[in-house]
């Protein structure tokens, strides 16, 4: 029997879902290396519940060599590799594996422009992990994004996973709350983790109501439905299908192409990360020119790309990014109003220069 979890962060979320799959033994979980365990909550996993340093899978040297970006998404051979590598370390004993309780994968994978591990991958991946009695945990934050760029359903996307979280406050715009899923003793182990941890709140009404109102919106598309027959809500497919339009048009202009980039090139899901040749210094300044010109604000913040060394710096250049996301909010804008807005913002780059 499968049931879920309403609970009003991902913080809390996931740190129960470590907790469930960490108490038959210590253990640890593996995970890409642009997990939002890693790089956003301050080694919850250790401080809290005392768990070993996780298992890594790390696609991070396999960037696009003539630009230094396109990091792929956790694959099946990079989890083959993975599993490899820590058996050949010997441990201490002889099936190595056996200290990892949990696979979480990110579905899309927010970090790297919201790629998506290829289904084929995903399946390959859920047959592994069961031979080797791995449990198979899905952060879908974004799971209705990534089921959308898969053409899949959401039953059909959760299938293969056996605990998912999915968040409600993020593209279903709900003001807060966020769901995990998995059988009867699993949500039962979380909700008293979800006490000890303190995330208990007096009530959830506001968050429920809010969060089962985006989601229907979202993903309830029976128009002889009375409660989704008058919301119009554009769907998380044809976001995606307007964000590739516009990237695709942007692409194949010299200009744009001599200081932007987009990653993935084709998206995956209704969102991107943006890649920019020029310091953050001299895009603010271009930014601020094209709303002068065109009153059309391109980016609200950026960020300075990654250090010195790093690919995307030594082989692309590039100095500055930002994530791109096809959402509720401007999805209604014309396609020419991104084309010009950026055109307009690469040619300004091109008069600092």
């Amino acid at each position: 029997q499968n049931i879920a979890l309403l609970i009003h962060s991902k913080q809390k979320q996931q740190q129960q879902q470590q907790q469930d799959l960490k108490s038959q033994q210590d253990v640890t979980f593996a995970c890409h290396h642009t997990s939002h365990l890693l790089l956003h909550e301050h080694d919850a996993f250790t401080h809290l519940l005392q768990m070993k340093k996780p298992l890594i899978i790390s696609t991070a040297n396999e960037y696009d060599k003539t630009n230094g970006i396109h990091v792929p998404p956790a694959r099946f051979e990079d989890v083959m590799h993975t599993f490899k590598s820590l058996e050949q370390q010997g441990e201490d004993n002889d099936d190595a594996t056996k200290v990892i309780s949990t696979l979480i994968l990110e579905l899309p994978h927010r970090e790297i422009g919201g790629k998506c591990t290829p289904w084929d991958d995903v399946l390959q991946i859920k047959q592994f992990l069961k031979d080797q009695n791995i449990a198979f945990h899905c952060d879908g934050a974004r799971l209705v994004e990534a089921a959308a760029g898969y053409g899949l359903s959401l039953p059909e996307v959760a299938q293969p996973f056996d605990s998912i979280y999915i968040s409600f406050y993020k593209g279903l715009d709900s003001i807060a709350g966020a769901m995990l899923l998995g059988n009867k003793d699993f949500c039962d182990e979380a909700r008293i983790w979800l006490r000890r941890f303190g995330g208990n709140l007096c009530t959830l009404l506001p968050y429920a109501v809010s969060s089962w109102d985006g989601y229907r919106k979202h993903t309830l598309v029976d128009d002889d439905d009375d409660m989704t027959s008058t919301t119009k809500i554009v769907s998380f497919q044809e976001k995606q299908r307007k964000l590739t339009r516009i990237v695709q048009q942007l692409s194949s202009d010299a200009v744009v192409k001599k200081y932007i980039a987009f990653d993935p090139p084709t998206p995956e899901t209704n969102m991107l990360h943006v890649y920019l040749k020029a310091s953050k210094e001299h895009c603010e300044k271009a930014r601020d020119e094209t709303m002068i010109q065109t009153n059309i604000r391109v980016f609200h913040r950026i960020r300075e790309v990654f250090s010195k060394g790093h690919p995307a710096c030594d082989i692309g250049n590039f100095q500055c990014y930002l994530e791109l996301t096809m959402g509720d909010g401007n999805v209604g804008l014309e396609d020419d109003v991104f084309l010009e807005g950026w055109k307009t913002f690469a040619s300004c780059l091109s008069k600092l220069e």
